[in-house]
């Protein structure tokens, strides 16, 4: 029986290693596996260059800054031809996740491009943006007077929401499965 040219290259590669092929092939792809799965969940986004905050950012009228922000959405809106998002802002830990344990920050706009699925961006779902301040604009919240710096978001990451089971479980299951017959 005649072995393919990637059977061959396998095999080669395994003695080398000293193991039989399907150790070999096992290893690498758990191997594979964690290093996909270790960064599923990383936005990707630009670090701040600083700590400014929303409401610093009010106050020192940081207009053309770039910004790397997160928290909850509180409200998202469709408008002709932008979505906007009103974002309640937390710090971020260092894979840029919202910290809702710590003092909120202050609230700001979000403008992305482009329908969003309110649905999905919907309120208490925590995100992170990236962009530029464009200006402050007046608002409100409930009843009173709000400034709000508005970010044109080039980036926005969306984070999973919780898992409606029990957040205390562990993700790695193991089990074992039995054959019936007769």
């Amino acid at each position: 029986m005649k072995k393919s040219a990637s059977n061959q290259r396998s095999l080669a590669t395994a003695s080398i290693l000293g193991q039989p092929p399907s150790h070999t092939t096992c290893s690498v792809l758990a191997l594979a596996i964690l290093l996909l799965t270790s960064c599923a969940n990383e936005p990707g986004l630009p670090s701040p260059e600083n700590r400014l905050t929303p409401k610093a950012a009010v106050a020192n009228t940081a207009i053309g800054q770039s910004i790397t922000w997160g928290g909850v959405i509180i409200n998202a809106t469709n408008l002709a031809t932008t979505t906007r998002l009103e974002v309640l802002a937390y710090p971020l830990d260092k894979r840029q996740r919202p910290k809702t344990s710590k003092n909120a920050e202050g609230r700001f706009w979000v403008e992305k491009e482009g329908y969003l699925e309110t649905a999905d961006y919907a309120a208490s779902r925590h995100i992170t943006v990236h962009g530029q301040i464009s200006r402050i604009e007046k608002g409100k919240v409930g009843e009173a007077h709000y400034d709000f710096p508005l970010v044109k978001a080039s980036q926005i990451h969306l984070w999973p929401q919780p898992s409606l089971e029990n957040d205390n479980d562990s993700r790695i299951h193991f089990g074992f499965g039995v054959i019936l017959s007769n």
